[in-house]
């Protein structure tokens, strides 16, 4: 089964693990659902919730964990260390 990453056909919580499959040269399937579909749609997925990243190996939702899996596997963990400095420091700034 080839990769696939899961979402709104929005901008949002699935843009990071499309910046990091592009980066790595991963192909994928950039899946988007209608908000029509996703009634049906949130039973099958683990916690139904969206975006979701499925492979042979896995099926992943939230997004920060489908970061860190695509860090490890295609080895741009770096990526993930800087996105998540970026979010440390954008929520010292909210709180």
């Amino acid at each position: 089964m080839p990769s696939t990453l899961t979402y709104f056909p929005i901008r949002g919580r699935a843009e990071v693990p499309c910046l990091i499959l592009e980066h790595a040269g991963v192909e994928y399937e950039d899946k988007r659902i209608t908000f029509e579909d996703w009634p049906a749609l949130k039973q099958t997925l683990p916690f139904g919730q969206l975006p979701n990243y499925a492979d042979d190996d896995v099926s992943i939702p939230q997004s920060m964990a489908i970061v860190r899996h695509l860090g490890r596997k295609h080895g741009t963990f770096i990526v993930y260390l800087v996105c998540n400095d970026v979010l440390i420091y954008c929520f010292r700034f909210i709180w």
